[in-house]
């Protein structure tokens, strides 16, 4: 089972042994597979559901209303001028009487605050409306690109929300569960780069040195100042580096409102307030404990592994570190791919093994093990022609890039799949 899937199944599990008065879920943002998860949860849930998905950045209530009247073929009453408050009492009376009910709110980034009036009231109407008798319950889901801050702020108790998935380790954080006393910094770059303070995308950072420094500062965890004098002003005094490593570090502070780092004994390195959730912590983690472990668990830490590493390292930096740092991970990723192949192989799970040969061999096509695994698996599968393109690739590429031939272990590997691809 691939993450995404073991993450939806146990999200599954969590929203079916919810208590009712959680009843405000909301899809994590930072999950790539909100479809699918919605799905999951809908089947789970086995209630009527009224799905609203709201159309542009700025919907206000009265375009949600029109939406939900229209699920509910007519039902509601004209919005006019009630508040947030009178249209969630208006809504449980028309549906408090029926079946339980999942309403399904998607786009949700793109709510107004009049929607979070509403959708908080919803959520509490729930209490109210038991003291008349009428006691069905209501799921609202949530799916949005962005957390809800301000619907948060404006329930009357946040043990109403549950996230779902939530994973520390493929970096999915309970925001709800943080510690508050702390910042927490997520730190995403496998990919082109993603900073979150306590939920919160950061979107500017004045210039490319403040983004580059910041970057910098959390893949080494700890560096000395002279490291960052050779790393980003080589050619300029000690003087003018020290004037512009200090204007940048300030910088950073201001754009996370927060010192990223402490200086002590010679280092810099990260401040003690900060809970840090580095993707490539967890990648390096995930790849280096599959090592060790039984197969079982090995094949569970490969494939966190490769779904944290979505792409390359900062792939729209240039800069010679990254440049280094990217070719690191990538070997450890093609790593990843390659041992994850041989335990389907191990499983006869040849198809799933393919597919990740040829997306490692994707990335290193000078790989003689590589192609071997791929010519072999295809001739077994019946595909001989494919497994001779994969050795014309690789003669090629080779040929190319070292002006070297295929080892006589691979030019064997080919000359049989000739012999049995020939007429009788």
């Amino acid at each position: 089972m691939m993450a995404y899937r073991r993450l939806i199944e146990s999200a599954r599990q969590t929203f079916a042994a919810l208590p009712a008065d959680r009843n405000v879920l909301i899809l994590h943002p930072q999950f790539r597979y909100h479809n699918a998860l919605i799905e999951a949860l809908v089947e789970a849930a086995g209630r009527r559901v009224l799905y609203v998905t709201l159309p542009h950045p700025g919907t206000d209530l009265a375009a949600v209303w029109d939406a939900l009247a229209a699920e509910l073929g007519g039902a509601l009453p004209l919005l006019g001028a009630m508040s947030p408050a009178a249209a969630a009492e208006a809504f449980w009376r028309v549906v408090g009487s029926g079946p339980p009910l999942m309403m399904v709110l998607g786009a949700y980034d793109f709510a107004e605050d009049s929607v979070h009036d509403f959708v908080a009231r919803l959520a509490a109407q729930r209490n109210e409306l038991a003291r008349f008798g009428e006691a069905a319950s209501c799921i609202i889901m949530l799916e949005s690109r962005v957390w809800p801050s301000r619907l948060i702020d404006r329930l009357d108790t946040p043990d109403r929300v549950v996230t779902l998935p939530v994973s520390a380790e493929d970096m999915l954080l309970d925001y709800m569960a943080a510690d508050r006393s702390r910042v927490l910094l997520e730190v995403r770059t496998l990919g082109p780069g993603q900073v979150l303070v306590d939920g919160r995308k950061i979107e500017q950072w004045d210039g490319a040195l403040p983004r580059a420094l910041f970057f910098y500062f959390v893949d080494r965890g700890m560096t000395t100042r002279d490291e960052v004098f050779m790393t980003f002003w080589p050619d300029l005094s000690t003087r003018e580096a020290t004037n512009v490593f200090h204007v940048t570090k300030r910088k950073i502070s201001e754009i996370l409102n927060v010192d990223l780092t402490v200086y002590s004994s010679g280092f810099y390195r990260i401040a003690p307030n900060i809970d840090l959730h580095y993707d490539v912590v967890s990648f390096a983690e995930a790849v280096q404990n599959s090592a060790v472990a039984e197969p079982d668990e090995a094949q569970f830490l490969l494939e966190r592994a490769i779904s944290l590493h979505e792409r390359d390292f900062l792939r729209d930096f240039d800069q010679a570190w990254v440049v280094r740092r990217r070719g690191e991970l990538r070997a450890m990723y093609v790593d990843a791919l390659t041992a994850l192949a041989r335990l389907y192989e191990d499983r006869g799970l040849n198809t799933e093994a393919l597919g990740l040969y040829n997306r490692a061999f994707g990335v290193f096509p000078q790989r003689e093990d590589l192609a071997r695994s791929q010519m072999r698996l295809y001739e077994q599968s019946g595909h001989a022609s494919r497994a001779l393109l994969v050795f014309d690739r690789l003669a090629d590429e080779l040929r190319t890039s070292l002006n070297v031939a295929p080892s006589p272990e691979t030019e064997a590997l080919a000359e049989a799949v000739r012999q049995k691809m020939a007429p009788a």
